[in-house]
């Protein structure tokens, strides 16, 4: 069986934040009430998200970003404060701060790094237990004496 976190047990202040904002932006120039019922729900209910004190489930998450235009995996992205990395890797670069650029290049350098410390390693281990074609002529030079 599997049992699915509610979004609002794990969504943060800054993403209820988002929420309520992105809830605003959708309906426009539509009352709560108006908004509520084109969405099937109710005004006290679209109340409670725009405040952030609720957050929709899955259902009515969906019926977010569709109305948004997006899928449901980019509005969730969007209020966690993430981006979903569609199209190619260097458009998802142009689109980072500074600060990402910054974190990324760590995380690449380090990852780097270890590739090579692993690479070394093996090639380092393989040359221990290689016989050597010098040594083998001297064994068989000792053993003809």
């Amino acid at each position: 069986m599997i049992i699915f976190t509610p979004i609002s047990t794990v969504l943060d202040e800054e993403g209820k934040k988002r929420l309520g904002e992105i809830v605003r932006q959708l309906r426009k120039e539509l009352t709560q009430k108006e908004f509520a019922n084109l969405l099937g729900i109710g005004q006290s209910t679209l109340s409670m998200w725009e405040s952030g004190k609720v957050t929709p489930d899955l259902e009515n998450l969906e019926k977010l970003a569709s109305v948004w235009g997006k899928t449901p995996e980019e509005f969730v992205a969007y209020l966690y404060g993430r981006k979903l990395l569609n199209g190619s890797l260097l458009d998802a670069i142009d689109n980072m701060s500074i600060n990402e650029l910054a974190e990324l290049q760590l995380l690449i350098s380090n990852h780097l790094s270890s590739k090579i410390n692993r690479v070394a390693e093996k090639s380092n281990k393989s040359n221990e237990n290689e016989v050597k074609p010098s040594k083998v002529a001297e064994k068989s030079n000792k053993s003809k004496v």
